[in-house]
This record gives C-alpha cells, structure tokens and sequence, in this order.
C-alpha cells in the first residue's frame, strides 16, 4: 500500500509528527456544564462590586418592526332617487403607518346595508386580513368605537346575535398575527379613517368596482392674490383693457351714468325709474 505523495509545507509537518509521536485532536466545544463548573470553582465575593462599565464594547440594539393600524366604518340611511343605489349606505376606512413612518391608506365601500357596528367590525376585519396577507407580525390597532375594543378584549358582553359572528372572526384573525394589540383612541385623534370611512360610505355604487380619487395640494386663491399685489407693487403687474362692443346695449346707460350724456337717437331713450 502506498502513501499519497506530500510535498511542501504539510511533507515537514509530517516528518515532525511522525519524529516526535504527535497526535492532532481538535478542541471540542465547551459545554453549558464546563461553563458553571467552572463559575463554581471560582465563586466571586459576595463585596465585589459590579463594573457595568462597557465602553469598549459594542451594543447591538435591534428594535422591532411594529405597525399601526387605525380604523374606522361609517353606515346612513339616506333616500336616493336612483334605484340601484341603496338607500343604507356604508363604508370603512383604514390607514396603516409603516415601521418606517410611511402611509398606506385604504376605502372600501360595503356592497350590503348594515349598521354603525357591523360597519366598525367589517373596518376591523378587513384591516386584519390585509396585514396578515403583507406579512405583518406586529401590529398595534387603534380605534375610536369603544363598544367594539371592549368587545375584542372581552371587557364588554356581547348581547347581540349578529354581532357574535364579527367577534369570532376578529378573534381567529388575530390568532394568525404573533403580536398585535388594540387600544381606544379619540375620534379627534382617528381622523384620517374616518374621513376615509365617510367618503366611501357617500359614494358607494354597486355599479361600479372601484372609485378612483386624486387628492392633490393646492394654494387657496387668497395667497395667489397676494402674489399678485406683491408683483403690482414691484412694477410687474399685467394691464388688462376690456373694449365694450358698439351695440352692445348697456352702452347707453353707462354714458348717462358716466358723462350725464343722453343717446342722440331718441329711439334708444333711457326708461330710469
């Protein structure tokens, strides 16, 4: 049987194991037992201070990527005269803030009529459903109907039959979501849902999929005015001449009124009461 051939650096290796009946073994890894044998042996005296003085060490914070979600429905009877229309409309209105402070918004209109409190339900479940689709595993939600939240965290009894089914489904839904939280807040403080909720609760159409808006920023006309005095004070205002037509009959009245003067086509006279 013949050896593999060694050469360099591992043939001198070789030749001192082999001359000095060395053998190689690999540290094994010290286990949690070693570890408290070892703090056992050398136990610390019970006046030794503590020294939680690191400055040469390195601190690796890692925070965690927590959402908001805020939520809102809205739900009125009003009559319409079109018939496709219903007349009990509803909408709910979501606003997630990501870890990172941006904004997702959302308004869904509810094909069905249904009350204050199932419209509230529906906002919550949907805004359920679409965190667990994207992923989310924290999530703090926030709300302003306080019958709901109580509901949710079983503060409050649920003594109507129609709701129990919204309450079972908020309860499975969350279950699917490692750590998510609710809380009551104001109204005042859950405006953009609500705002949200209301506008697709109004133009609720069942004639329609989707409803597309585009809100933009704009300069009220007050602050375009006093551009334009600015610019009239610096000499840049425009001049504008308005040349009134030969027959145009008004002509006659502002003469009179102007000058005192009478038309001298005494078939064109002034009737002045």
């Amino acid at each position: 049987m013949t050896r593999p051939l060694l050469t360099g650096r591992l043939a001198k290796w070789a030749l001192i194991l082999m001359e000095f009946d060395i053998t190689y073994t690999p540290q094994k890894a010290i286990k949690g037992q070693a570890l408290a044998d070892f703090l056992a042996a050398h136990p610390l005296p019970d006046n030794s201070p503590l020294n939680y003085d690191l400055s040469d060490e390195e601190t690796l914070t890692v925070e965690e990527a927590r959402w908001r979600l805020y939520f809102d429905g809205a739900s009125s009877i009003k009559p319409t005269l079109m018939s496709t229309i219903p007349q009990i409309k509803a909408g709910i209105g979501l606003v997630f803030v990501t870890p990172e402070r941006g904004i997702l918004r959302y308004a869904l209109s509810l094909t069905e009529p249904c009350t204050n409190n199932e419209a509230e339900y529906d906002a919550l479940i949907a805004g359920l459903e679409l965190a667990i689709k994207m992923g989310i595993q924290h999530i703090h939600i926030f709300g302003d109907s306080q019958l709901i939240i109580k509901q949710v965290e079983g503060d409050y009894k649920i003594y109507k039959p129609e709701l129990l089914k919204y309450h079972k489904k908020v309860k499975g839904l969350m279950k699917k979501i490692p750590q998510v939280q609710l809380k009551r807040v104001l109204r005042s403080e859950n405006g953009e849902a609500d705002s949200l909720a209301k506008v697709a609760k109004e133009l609720a159409n069942p004639d329609y999929e989707e409803i597309h808006i585009t809100i933009r920023n704009r300069r009220p006309i007050s602050t375009i005015l006093d551009d334009d005095e600015e610019e009239s004070a610096e000499g840049k205002a425009e001049v504008f001449t308005f040349e009134m037509p030969e027959e145009d009959w008004r002509q006659p009245f502002i003469e009179y009124l102007k000058y005192n003067k009478l038309p001298e086509d005494k078939s064109k006279g002034l009737q002045i009461k």
